[in-house]
């Protein structure tokens, strides 16, 4: 008898024990669970984000086109003679958004570093750029024209103009044609059938095309010595000369 209560009692404890340690393998599951829920979200999050690099690229990649100006009938065919180069101007009372660049003593005047008489870029692309439109390839400011990817650059102050401080002037087609303003007139214009496509870089227009230089260099620095005066003259605000990156 005394046999048969020790076998039950024990029986008894062998079934309280099985079932706390299935309790317990249950409870540690879900606390590993609710542990690990968070790391595996998190990887899985980081996995759909893109990378910070990756959204800089893609930002950088988009490139606006200046279509409104290929249909100009100061554009020639440029397959048989040096890089010429175009002086745009932009509408009045539009936003343009200008990267600038100081230069400081060392090579010289202000001027004279901005419009290439302190020399070309020297070692290869990875080195810094002296000449205005070199420092815009290097801060990656583009826009597309005449099928090339190509920079609009200036020499002058914030203003547009020529006196006082020589700055390097880069224009940033993305956020110029990012703009809010610039936007709603866009559609209005569009709407109106002023503009072909309100996609592009629409305030821009070709004034005048350098190309009497026996080299690129010369028809640019020609353009950095007139295009502000030039687009003074049509009571428009300078957007800058183009020319194609690594030309």
């Amino acid at each position: 008898l005394d046999f048969c209560r020790f076998a039950e009692h024990f029986a008894s404890k062998a079934v309280i024990m099985a079932a706390c340690l299935t309790l317990w393998g249950i409870v540690g599951s879900f606390a590993t669970l609710l542990l690990c829920l968070p790391h595996a979200t998190a990887i899985r999050d980081s996995r759909n984000l893109p990378e910070e690099s990756e959204v800089e690229h893609a930002k950088e990649s988009r490139i606006m086109s200046i279509d409104d100006a290929e249909s100009s009938s100061l554009l020639e065919d440029n397959a048989t003679r040096v890089e010429d180069v175009e002086c745009f101007c932009i509408d009045p009372y539009i936003y343009a958004d200008l990267d600038d660049e100081d230069y400081s003593d060392k090579r010289g005047p202000h001027w004279g570093q901005c419009v290439g008489d302190a020399g070309e870029r020297k070692g290869g692309w990875s080195n810094h750029g002296i000449r205005c439109n070199e420092i815009c390839e290097d801060k990656k400011k583009y826009v597309r024209f005449e099928g090339t990817t190509q920079t609009l650059s200036f020499c002058g102050n914030d203003n547009g103009g020529t006196s006082g401080k020589t700055e390097c002037q880069c224009l940033d087609g993305m956020e110029t044609w990012e703009d809010r303003t610039n936007k709603k007139v866009a559609q209005k214009r569009y709407q109106k059938g002023k503009i072909s496509n309100p996609n592009t870089l629409w305030m821009l227009k070709v004034k005048a095309n350098f190309r009497n230089s026996h080299s690129a260099a010369g028809n640019l620095k020609d353009c950095y010595s007139s295009c502000p005066a030039l687009c003074r003259q049509h009571e428009m605000i300078i957007g800058g000369c183009a020319m194609p990156v690594h030309a």
